[in-house]
Protein backbone atom coordinates (compact mmCIF):
# COMPACT_ATOMS: atom_id res chain seq x y z
CA UNK A 1 0.00 0.00 0.00
CA UNK A 2 1.14 3.49 -0.79
CA UNK A 3 -0.25 6.10 1.64
CA UNK A 4 -1.46 9.12 -0.28
CA UNK A 5 -2.26 12.27 1.67
CA UNK A 6 -5.21 14.17 0.25
CA UNK A 7 -5.19 17.04 2.73
CA UNK A 8 -8.16 19.35 3.18
CA UNK A 9 -10.26 21.03 0.52
CA UNK A 10 -12.32 24.16 0.23
CA UNK A 11 -15.62 23.43 -1.51
CA UNK A 12 -16.79 26.07 -4.05
CA UNK A 13 -19.90 26.86 -1.98
CA UNK A 14 -18.09 27.04 1.36
CA UNK A 15 -15.84 25.02 3.64
CA UNK A 16 -15.96 21.23 3.48
CA UNK A 17 -14.02 18.36 4.94
CA UNK A 18 -12.25 15.76 2.83
CA UNK A 19 -10.90 12.43 4.00
CA UNK A 20 -7.39 13.33 5.09
CA UNK A 21 -5.60 10.06 4.35
CA UNK A 22 -6.29 6.95 2.32
CA UNK A 23 -4.15 3.93 1.60
CA UNK A 24 -4.32 2.72 -2.00
CA UNK A 25 -2.31 0.53 -4.28
CA UNK A 26 -0.71 2.71 -6.95
CA UNK A 27 -1.93 2.51 -9.64
CA UNK A 28 -5.42 2.14 -8.22
CA UNK A 29 -8.42 4.07 -7.06
CA UNK A 30 -10.38 4.85 -3.93
CA UNK A 31 -13.50 6.74 -2.98
CA UNK A 32 -13.56 9.97 -1.03
CA UNK A 33 -16.64 11.12 0.85
CA UNK A 34 -17.07 14.89 1.04
CA UNK A 35 -19.49 16.39 3.56
CA UNK A 36 -20.51 20.04 3.86
CA UNK A 37 -19.56 21.85 7.05
CA UNK A 38 -23.19 21.86 8.25
CA UNK A 39 -23.66 18.17 7.39
CA UNK A 40 -26.56 18.82 5.02
CA UNK A 41 -24.81 17.56 1.88
CA UNK A 42 -22.59 14.54 1.25
CA UNK A 43 -20.99 13.49 -2.04
CA UNK A 44 -18.86 10.48 -2.93
CA UNK A 45 -16.10 10.87 -5.52
CA UNK A 46 -13.83 8.23 -7.06
CA UNK A 47 -10.19 9.28 -7.33
CA UNK A 48 -7.77 7.39 -9.58
CA UNK A 49 -4.09 7.24 -8.63
CA UNK A 50 -1.59 6.60 -11.40
CA UNK A 51 2.16 6.47 -11.67
CA UNK A 52 3.90 8.94 -13.91
CA UNK A 53 7.22 8.63 -15.62
CA UNK A 54 10.03 9.82 -13.43
CA UNK A 55 13.32 11.33 -14.43
CA UNK A 56 16.46 11.67 -12.42
CA UNK A 57 17.78 15.20 -12.00
CA UNK A 58 21.22 13.90 -12.97
CA UNK A 59 19.75 13.15 -16.44
CA UNK A 60 18.64 16.76 -16.86
CA UNK A 61 20.77 19.76 -17.76
CA UNK A 62 21.40 22.13 -14.90
CA UNK A 63 21.55 25.89 -15.32
CA UNK A 64 24.58 26.12 -13.06
CA UNK A 65 26.43 23.95 -10.58
CA UNK A 66 29.11 24.87 -8.07
CA UNK A 67 30.73 22.79 -5.38
CA UNK A 68 32.82 23.75 -2.39
CA UNK A 69 35.53 21.41 -3.65
CA UNK A 70 36.35 19.58 -6.88
CA UNK A 71 33.21 20.40 -8.92
CA UNK A 72 29.87 18.58 -9.28
CA UNK A 73 29.57 15.13 -10.88
CA UNK A 74 26.56 13.39 -12.38
CA UNK A 75 25.94 9.89 -11.01
CA UNK A 76 29.26 9.87 -9.13
CA UNK A 77 30.81 11.36 -6.01
CA UNK A 78 33.11 14.38 -6.22
CA UNK A 79 35.98 11.87 -6.30
CA UNK A 80 34.38 10.07 -9.28
CA UNK A 81 33.41 7.03 -7.18
CA UNK A 82 29.90 5.49 -6.86
CA UNK A 83 27.41 7.59 -4.84
CA UNK A 84 27.39 5.89 -1.44
CA UNK A 85 25.74 6.65 1.90
CA UNK A 86 26.94 4.85 5.00
CA UNK A 87 30.08 2.87 5.65
CA UNK A 88 31.29 -0.68 5.02
CA UNK A 89 28.62 -3.41 5.25
CA UNK A 90 25.78 -0.94 5.96
CA UNK A 91 26.51 1.29 2.96
CA UNK A 92 23.93 1.91 0.24
CA UNK A 93 25.12 2.66 -3.31
CA UNK A 94 22.90 4.81 -5.52
CA UNK A 95 23.18 4.64 -9.33
CA UNK A 96 21.70 8.14 -9.93
CA UNK A 97 22.32 11.49 -8.30
CA UNK A 98 24.74 14.39 -8.04
CA UNK A 99 28.02 14.31 -6.19
CA UNK A 100 28.91 17.59 -4.48
CA UNK A 101 30.55 18.80 -1.28
CA UNK A 102 29.22 21.17 1.36
CA UNK A 103 28.67 24.77 0.26
CA UNK A 104 27.39 23.61 -3.14
CA UNK A 105 24.56 24.79 -5.34
CA UNK A 106 22.90 23.08 -8.32
CA UNK A 107 20.25 25.10 -10.17
CA UNK A 108 17.63 23.52 -12.49
CA UNK A 109 14.75 24.93 -14.51
CA UNK A 110 11.79 22.72 -13.59
CA UNK A 111 8.91 24.18 -15.60
CA UNK A 112 7.25 21.98 -18.19
CA UNK A 113 9.75 19.85 -20.07
CA UNK A 114 12.60 22.39 -20.04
Amino acid sequence: MCPVSLGEAQAPGGPGVVLVRVDVEVPGSDQVVVTSADGSRTETHAIAFTRTDTASLSDRAWVSATSGWNGVNRDASVEGKPLTLGRAAGATVYPKGAGARAVSQIVYVCLGST
